[in-house]
């Protein structure tokens, strides 16, 4: 009986660890964070910006277009320094985008939250010696 009883629990254990390995592993398949992340990150510059309609579909448009392209990147054969730079020269040219897409009014208050997140402190790590 004893033994019954710690198969049983061995058993559900087991099941408890692989749910999470198996939920870890469809987490990274598509990585849905990200685009949380960009559309959290569009529906604050549609506020900010005052973004017309219009604008919230052609910065939809360009944002799905660079994934493409980094999709490609990714399955690529390069070294670090080539990712670096083709992921480089896709934002860089997603900037140059932004400017026809954007007014001048807009682009300045972009201009200046860009400055303000880059001198915003970076949150503070936790050492592995306090834990």
């Amino acid at each position: 009986m004893r033994n019954l009883g710690l198969k049983v629990m061995g058993t559900a254990f087991a099941l408890v660890l692989s749910t999470g390995v198996f939920a870890q592993e469809e987490n990274h398949k598509g990585h849905p964070e990200k685009k949380q992340s960009f559309e959290k990150h569009l529906v604050k510059m549609k506020e900010d910006l005052e973004l017309t309609p219009e604008q919230v579909e052609k910065i939809k448009a360009m944002h799905a277009e660079n994934q493409k392209q980094i999709e490609v990147i990714n399955k690529e054969k390069l070294t670090a320094d080539e990712r670096h730079e083709k992921m480089k020269s896709i934002h860089e040219k997603e900037r140059e985008d932004m400017k026809k897409v954007l007014n001048d009014e807009q682009l300045e208050k972009m201009k200046a939250m860009r400055k303000k997140h880059k001198k915003a402190p970076e949150p503070q790590k936790v050492s592995e010696e306090k834990m």
